[in-house]
């Protein structure tokens, strides 16, 4: 089970809003703030473009992931987490 209480926490620290909004709201202001396109996308399609840029940023990815559930997986990894299910923040 994500911990998905954790998680928006970190989102609504990253993009410096607090609220009373879903988790989905909180993630697409998010990706509102970091403009990632398409601004009218779904969920997961921008949350593949905002984990694919942050992989990529950080150089630990020469090529973006084909999948959403790989880009999770190795965003997940790289801070120290076994999978997404279990990851409670984000850098």
């Amino acid at each position: 089970m994500v911990n998905q209480s954790d998680v928006q926490a970190a989102v609504r620290v990253r993009h410096a809003q607090a609220g009373n909004r879903s988790y989905n709201e909180d993630w697409q202001a998010l990706f509102n703030q970091e403009s990632v396109l398409p601004l009218n996308g779904t969920l997961n399609g921008r949350l593949m473009v905002w984990l694919n840029a942050e992989l990529v940023a950080d150089g630990d990815l020469q090529a973006p992931y084909a999948t959403l559930q790989g880009a999770k997986q190795a965003y997940a990894a790289r801070q120290g987490f076994y999978n997404w299910s279990s990851m409670r923040t984000l850098l």
